[in-house]
Formats: C-alpha cells, sequence, structure tokens
C-alpha cells in the first residue's frame, strides 16, 4: 500500500476517533459530575500521551538526546517522536496540536502516523512538512491543526535541516551565544497548500540545541524571561547537558516570577535538547 494511502487512513482513522471522543466526552459531561468527568477524562488523555511518546535515545548519531514533558492539569496536545532513517540520518519532531483532552491526545496519535509514514518516503522536512499539512488539512479543514519543529540530523557533515511550521523558536548555544531557529512556515493543516522553507545549520561539537512547546515559552514571558534570556542564564549557570537543560527550563518556567510561572499549569511543558559530541 502506499505512504499516502496509509497515512490518509491513519490520519482519517485519528480523526474519526477523535469526532467519537469528543461526542463521548460530551455525552460524559452532561450525565456525570463536572469533577468526575475532569477526572476520568483527564486521565485517558494523560495515557494516550503517555503511550505515544518513545523512549528517548541517550546518544544517538553523534548526539546526546534527551526530553521532558510535564503534562497540564487539563491535558494538552504535546508530542515528540524520533524516526531513525539510517546510521547516518534521523528525523525528530516536536508537535503541539491545538486544543486539549482526549481530542487532541487521540490526533497525536493520527499526526505520529503521518510523521512515520511520510518520514520514511522523503527525507526532506520541507516536503514532510507540506506532506503532512495537505493531509491534516483536507481531513479537518483547518480546525485542529498542529504547530512542530521538524528536523533532520546528518553524521557527515554533521548538519541539521529544519522546518518550524508555526512553532515558537528553536535555540542553538553555540560558543555560549543562543542563536534562533526561527519560523519558516504556517502550522501545519492550518492554509491549503502551504509551502515550507528549509533550512540548515552546520553543527560543532558542544553545540547545544533546544525545541520547546508554547507552554514553556509562556510561562516564561508570564514572568520577566524570554526563552533567550533562561538560556544567557542556563550558560551562566554552567548547564552543559540536554537532561540538565530539559530540567532547568522547566524548572524555571514552573516557578518563575508571574502568575504563569507560580505553578498554574494550563498547558503542557515540553523541551527537547541535544548536545552534538566530539567527532570520535
Amino acid at each position: 500500500m502506499k505512504a499516502g494511502r496509509v497515512a490518509a487512513l491513519a490520519l482519517g482513522a485519528g480523526l474519526l476517533v477523535l469526532v467519537i471522543g469528543t461526542s463521548v466526552e460530551s455525552a460524559v459531561k452532561a450525565t456525570f459530575r463536572p469533577t468526575a468527568y475532569a477526572l476520568e477524562w483527564v486521565r485517558v488523555a494523560a495515557e494516550i500521551q503517555r503511550r505515544l511518546l518513545p523512549a528517548v535515545p541517550k546518544e544517538l548519531l553523534n548526539c546526546r538526546w534527551a526530553a521532558q514533558m510535564v503534562p497540564a492539569h487539563e491535558v494538552g496536545g504535546d508530542f515528540y517522536d524520533f524516526l531513525v532513517l539510517s546510521g547516518d540520518a534521523v528525523l525528530v519532531m516536536l508537535g503541539d496540536v491545538s486544543g486539549k483532552g482526549v481530542p487532541a491526545a487521540l490526533l497525536q496519535s493520527a499526526l505520529k502516523t503521518l510523521f512515520r509514514v511520510h518520514g520514511s518516503s522523503t527525507t526532506d522536512p520541507a516536503t514532510l512538512a507540506a506532506r503532512m499539512s495537505v493531509g491534516l488539512r483536507e481531513e479537518t479543514g483547518g480546525v485542529p491543526y498542529a504547530t512542530a519543529i521538524l528536523a533532520r540530523f546528518d553524521r557527515a557533515p554533521a548538519r541539521m535541516t529544519f522546518v518550524n511550521a508555526g512553532h515558537p523558536s528553536g535555540f542553538l548555544v553555540r560558543d555560549s551565544t543562543p542563536i534562533a531557529l526561527e519560523s519558516t512556515g504556517m502550522p501545519l493543516g492550518l492554509w491549503p497548500d502551504a509551502k515550507y522553507e528549509a533550512l540548515s545549520v552546520d553543527l560543532y561539537p558542544d553545540d547545544l540545541g533546544v525545541f520547546v512547546s508554547d507552554g514553556v515559552t509562556e510561562a516564561l514571558e508570564g514572568g520577566t524571561f524570554s526563552l533567550r534570556d533562561a538560556l544567557e542564564q542556563s550558560v551562566r549557570s554552567g548547564v552543559d547537558e540536554p537532561a540538565d537543560l530539559c530540567a532547568y527550563l522547566l524548572r524555571v518556567a514552573r516557578e518563575g516570577p508571574g502568575p504563569a510561572g507560580a505553578g498554574d499549569w494550563q498547558d503542557d511543558r515540553t523541551a527537547l535538547a541535544f548536545r552534538v559530541l566530539p567527532i570520535p
């Protein structure tokens, strides 16, 4: 079966379940007390979301990796995935589906399938983003949609080629200086015939990169820090490992000044980081 048809079937199945889940959710809400409804459906959504997240490789393609997600009280749509293309290339995705709860968690499953099916037939992040966007748009009409960073990492030469589809900017910290990886296109599924531009960045030993969801950036902006400010502070604090950087950013987002940084979690907060290792 062709990749496009497999992806379409997967997306269609996911959206069918989303519609059913939304209808059931409404029925449950009308039948049970709000507290019981909220607890049960948050539990279901959290379990779906947890099962979608892959094990994070400690080392892959001459990089050390880490990822951490702290779910909101009402589960949102964050997810990440890794697709190893060969011994010399890997695709990485950090995405955020619009909406919350069970419907968002179910749509994550369909988008993960789209990522893996189309990622197995093209290694170009721009083409991958366009195919995923078309499939989502055709089925949803633009609601829901998803923001994402899609990146291909190559071993030789050491390089990252990425598309930022309406997602918060990622950053590459080199020589203590954060370099923004800006948006290069619209969110996936939002507009028909969306075009995407892939940008390439050469990677050097000790480069430290990070992608985050808007739950992190919005929490920081609710205080006094931007993501760039937080990264500059992390450099001054000597944070140089991916796992430590993820933990640091989530801690600052949770504990920083301002109402959003005081533990009032309204959205998932996710960080995915990598560090380029010296060539053996």
